[in-house]
């Protein structure tokens, strides 16, 4: 799971029946727990109707499949949440969170 802020839109011509009509958004991860390798920016499939500049938590792995249809769906990360207000109140390093940017509450 991570939190994230949405950066833009992937727009496609054609795309797998299941994903219509939802939309797909560019997400820059803040901060993650267990996310399995660095990234700069991944694809989650929106139901919420997030938008560019949005803060979102972004579900990964097979969770995000069982919530949006089952284990056919051809998905690796969805957006679960959109985000009202975040706060980092800490920087333990001894802590699982990977904290991307010196970004600050918004």
């Amino acid at each position: 799971m991570l939190l994230g802020r949405v950066i833009g839109e992937v727009w496609t011509t054609r795309r797998a029946a299941a994903l219509r009509p939802d939309k797909l958004l560019v997400v820059a991860p803040r901060c993650s727990l267990g996310l399995p390798h660095d990234t700069d920016h991944l694809v989650a499939l929106d139901k919420l109707g997030a938008g560019v500049g949005d803060e979102v938590v972004v579900c990964l792995g097979a969770p995000p499949r069982w919530q949006h249809g089952g284990d056919s769906l051809p998905v690796e990360a969805a957006v679960m949440a959109i985000v009202d207000r975040s706060e980092v109140t800490h920087a333990d390093p001894a802590l699982p969170f990977a904290f991307t940017d010196a970004g600050g509450a918004r």
